[in-house]
């Protein structure tokens, strides 16, 4: 679906970078367009299949040897987390006021660890909400 656009001046050989995409304004004021962000999500079977695997690959065993060394707990653990994932798209170089997101908002348990991870060179971008 159409949520946005790159700027017109493309790489030579035609590659976009996404830190030119800017997104549609209604994505973050119109729920319809947030669910269709959400269908694309769930329907792209190869990025899921990524996900998952960054998840059990890479996060749950740093999270585990984390809470190891922290807490000083050993044996099995049980983890959950969230699937699919939202995906959030900040405004880039939008120069309206978005209101800052929070997970409390959404349902989400105190307690929930977040983790952040930028799909543009964030040192690029001026400002996210």
């Amino acid at each position: 679906p159409d949520l946005g656009r790159f700027d017109d001046d493309d790489d030579d050989d035609g590659a976009r970078e996404l830190e030119r995409y800017q997104a549609d304004d209604a994505i973050f004021r119109s729920f319809n367009t947030r669910q269709r962000l959400r269908k694309c999500v769930c329907d792209d079977d190869a990025f899921l299949h990524v996900y998952k695997r960054l998840v059990i690959e890479v996060v749950l065993p740093w999270l585990k040897s984390h809470i190891e060394q922290q807490a000083n707990v050993t044996g099995s653990l049980n983890f959950s987390y969230q699937y699919p994932p939202t995906l959030r798209v900040q405004p880039g170089r939008s120069r309206e006021f978005k209101r800052p997101h929070r997970d409390a908002e959404y349902g989400h348990q105190v307690g929930e660890v977040n983790f952040w991870m930028p799909l543009t060179n964030y040192t690029e971008m001026t400002q996210t909400t």
